[in-house]
């Protein structure tokens, strides 16, 4: 179990970073976009030698998968409570 929560972590980080580096382009920053960019690469350097090391890789997959979608969830409902804020 404690194997898995790391990838989870991770997953659940990239996306994060995803999110920040999606605005850094549209917001046209390209060292921000690129530090992003640098930093994730270095994330799927980790969770790529993790997989090929496991012998529990589609537990690795999956627990990374899984903690890329919570990101994702959790970007996004923060988002629609901080923009409710800024309307009031």
């Amino acid at each position: 179990m404690n194997e898995l929560l790391v990838p989870f972590a991770v997953g659940w980080v990239e996306m994060v970073m995803a999110t920040a580096l999606t605005r850094a382009i549209l917001k046209d920053r390209p060292i921000e976009a690129a530090a992003w960019t640098a930093t994730s690469t270095y994330l799927w350097f980790y969770v790529i030698g993790q997989f090929a090391a496991s012998e529990n890789q589609l537990g690795i997959a999956s627990a990374n998968a899984a903690g890329g979608a919570l990101g994702v969830i959790t970007v996004m409902r923060a988002k629609k409570t901080i923009d409710k804020f800024r309307r009031k």
